[in-house]
């Protein structure tokens, strides 16, 4: 399974049903994201631990979802589960699935916030980890704003960049995950590297960059 475009652990999205949409939505040029109809994104996923690269294309579908707490507009994926976010306000949330090496538990995430330098809030994600049910606590900071930042030689204006630290439990948890959000492309870039130590059991390590090659918004 390739990248998402949200790197919390750089995992699966969770496939749920939909129902159709209405229309489309007017993105104002503030917005992160872009929810309009056959709008696309090309990412390449770059794992580190295994050398492999990996392509894949978000598309923008003409189709919302309820799911957890609140209604999701549904991306599809050329390798993988549909993806699903939202935008309420100057939030940006998505519905995912953690993956095994969670526990396989879904949950919502609240991974942007377009707020002011030093901005911090704090999420708790209930998951389990080598057969031990325990809470993983998130804690997302708003590192950067109005920045430039340079992806695959396209050069993006006013560039929101997040940090995100975890904490877990019983666990030695070291993290480096940066991502950029451009006003209506959303993620351009994003460095997932988490290393998970539980004592008596192997750890768990993941190393990846994800990067926007191309997007056409509409």
């Amino acid at each position: 399974m390739k990248k998402l475009i949200i790197p919390v652990f750089g995992l699966l999205l969770l496939a749920i049903s939909c129902k159709k949409k209405s229309s489309d939505p007017v993105v104002p040029t503030d917005k992160f994201m872009s929810f309009t109809s056959n709008s696309s994104w090309n990412y390449e996923q770059i794992n580190n631990l295994s050398s492999i690269v990996s392509l894949y294309t978000l598309t923008s579908s003409t189709r919302d979802s309820t799911a957890g707490t609140r209604s999701y507009h549904v991306f599809t994926n050329s390798s993988g589960p549909n993806e699903y976010y939202a935008n309420i306000g100057t939030d940006y949330f998505t519905f995912r699935n953690l993956g095994a090496n969670f526990g396989g538990s879904s949950t919502e995430l609240n991974y942007l916030k377009d707020a002011a330098v030093g901005t911090s809030w704090v999420q708790s994600v209930p998951v389990t980890i080598a057969s031990i049910p325990v809470t993983v606590t998130l804690t997302n900071t708003i590192a950067e704003k109005g920045i430039n930042k340079v992806v695959k030689l396209t050069n993006y204006l006013n560039v929101i960049h997040v940090t995100t630290t975890m904490t877990i439990p019983g666990a030695t948890v070291v993290t480096d995950i940066q991502s950029y959000y451009a006003p209506r492309v959303g993620l351009i870039t994003s460095t997932n590297k988490i290393n998970i130590t539980v004592p008596g059991f192997p750890a768990q390590t993941t190393d990846q960059v994800t990067n926007l090659i191309s997007a056409s918004i509409r």
